[in-house]
């Protein structure tokens, strides 16, 4: 059975944004409070979420969360003007599920920034539906926001496919009774996923292959 749906995490799937947003954090912390941190506790810190990162980083050093938040929003939104790139081949994945079936974006980053990435690199044309942190789902590895895709567009899960960097995002898709796969370029693997992949051109074989096996028919919903 062929893939016709993909549903993608957004940080560290779609674009490259975890080793900037370290950095941005590690910049605030140092200029604005004197504090010297840890690049790779940053990342960690990152990889779950912006707010996530203000929030236990403003508590660790009795900083105040909102003033802390602003300055790194003008640090990283401002001054490094939302630093990260798509990763190679993102883009042609998108086009192949597009002419197929749909892409659906499922992350917990707050809807403002996302759209700024989306616009700047003409990448909203790609999705049916975004749902982001506003729309005030339990987060992932809840799967809430999953079920909500599936009921409301009416997609076969055995033709859908979740698409992350974190276990969390893999756990979701798990949960919600579709396949998952596992994006870590640095080639770490999880065995509760259903693929793992270092390269978005490995993910586009797996969807090509389960298109030959499957006798391709792009009627996807239904």
């Amino acid at each position: 059975m062929g893939f016709r749906n993909l549903i993608w995490d957004f940080d560290g799937t779609i674009l490259d944004t975890y080793p900037e947003i370290a950095k941005a954090f590690i910049d605030v912390l140092k200029k604005d409070y004197g504090v010297e941190y840890d690049y790779n506790q940053a990342y960690s810190l990152a990889k779950t979420s912006i707010s996530f990162c203000v929030e236990n980083l403003a508590d660790e050093f009795n900083i105040d969360t909102e003033e802390f938040s602003e300055n790194f929003k003008k640090r990283y939104f401002g001054e490094l003007n939302f630093a990260g790139k798509p990763f190679e081949g993102v883009e042609e994945v998108l086009k192949y599920i597009s002419a197929r079936g749909g892409n659906f974006l499922i992350t917990h980053r707050g809807f403002e920034s996302l759209n700024e990435f989306l616009t700047k690199n003409d990448f909203n044309k790609y999705f049916i539906e975004i749902v982001s942190s506003d729309a005030n789902f339990p987060l992932k590895p809840d799967p809430a926001s999953f079920n909500y895709i599936i009921d409301k567009y009416k997609l076969k899960k055995e033709e859908t496919l979740g698409v992350g960097d974190r276990i969390l995002d893999i756990e979701a898709a798990n949960s919600a009774g579709i396949k998952s796969c596992f994006f870590a370029p640095e080639g770490s693997k999880i065995g509760v996923a259903t693929y793992n992949i270092s390269k978005m051109t490995d993910l586009l074989k797996i969807l090509k292959e389960a298109d030959n096996l499957s006798g391709t028919s792009f009627d996807n919903r239904g």
